[in-house]
Formats: C-alpha cells, structure tokens, sequence
C-alpha cells in the first residue's frame, strides 16, 4: 500500500468531528470537502500521513455530506494516524488550524477507504509484504 512506510508506528483512529460551519450561499451544498491541518497535542506531529510537516497542502481529509445555507453545526470523521495505541491509551487531544471547507461543482471528490486500506494489519486483511 502507498505510504506504508510512512505510518509505520502510528495508529489508525477513526475520529468523529462536530463543528460550527456558515453556508454564505443560498442554496444546499452537497459533497463539501474538508482541507487543513490537525496535530497532535502530546507528540507535536501532524496525524495526517499525507502531510506529516505542516507545510503543504496535504489534501482533502473528510468531507461533510450537505450543509443547509446559513449558521450550522456540521459533523464529519476522518482517519487519525496517532503515535500511541488507542487500545491501552486514550487518544491524545487534537488541534485543528487552516481548516477550511470547500464544495466543487458536481462534488463527488471523495471515496471511503476500506478497512484494509485504512489498516492493512487488521484482521482479515493481508499484511504488506517488508521491503
């Protein structure tokens, strides 16, 4: 899997996120994609593997399915890959900055990951093989 190497160590946690959003247009949005940065508060690094320094645009990162025009309380999740095991820690606390919501024309910018893209060591999936 692409980027293996990269999240070797971390740990995947699904994470569910509420916030308060503003729709400025008139009508629904639909399909709005979520851009930024998030860290972790304990280790200092970036929980995104696509974007561990903080200093690119690592891509859309969740997507929330529609947004009513106006002021709001939006959910949506996203995959969080933390430097300690969730299993016998607690998640630690995240930062969120430079987070921005966006909504393309025709939307339909973001796939779900399977469990196995998501954790290839998880059970019923096939571990990658070391290089």
């Amino acid at each position: 899997m692409p980027g293996q190497k990269a999240a070797q160590g971390l740990f995947p946690v699904c994470i569910e996120v509420e916030a308060d959003a503003v729709n400025p247009t008139k009508g629904n949005l639909k399909d709005v994609s979520i851009y930024g940065f998030i860290k972790d508060n304990d280790a200092g690094n970036s929980v995104l593997p696509n974007n561990p320094d903080f200093k690119s645009d690592g891509g859309q990162y969740a997507m929330i399915k529609s947004m009513v025009p106006g002021e709001q309380k939006v959910t949506f999740q996203f995959v969080a890959a933390v430097t300690t095991d969730p299993k016998k820690e607690p998640i630690p606390g995240l930062t969120f900055f430079k987070t921005k919501a966006i909504s393309f024309p025709g939307g339909d910018r973001f796939k779900l990951l399977s469990e196995c893209e998501i954790d290839p060591y998880a059970d019923g999936c096939t571990p990658p093989e070391d290089d």
